[in-house]
């Protein structure tokens, strides 16, 4: 029999995306059905969220091709964070105007 080596040293965009969405779903159900989260909220979160991971992957990356593990871990995920970050304090601050 052959062996097959998985090459587990790159990842691709939407391996990378599952990785960032699984949480999140988990999240938002549980919040909707524990706290009774509103609608506004989960849409706001899930496209905040969105738009942090695909400006941060290609901020990191320049493209939306494979990107090394490490740095997938080192890079785009604290920038996800910062960026989420600021998105949220801005949507915030649209809505109570």
């Amino acid at each position: 029999m052959k062996k097959v080596n998985a090459n587990r040293n790159y990842m691709t965009f939407l391996n990378g995306l599952t990785y960032v969405y699984i949480p999140i779903f988990i999240f938002l159900i549980a919040g909707t059905l524990i706290r009774n989260y509103n609608v506004v909220f989960i849409f706001s979160f899930f496209i905040i969220i969105t738009i942090s991971y695909f400006s941060a992957y290609y901020i990191v990356n320049k493209n939306y091709s494979k990107i090394h593990t490490n740095k997938f871990i080192e890079s785009v995920i604290p920038l996800i964070f910062i960026i989420s970050a600021i998105l949220s304090i801005l949507v915030s601050l649209f809505i109570e105007i």
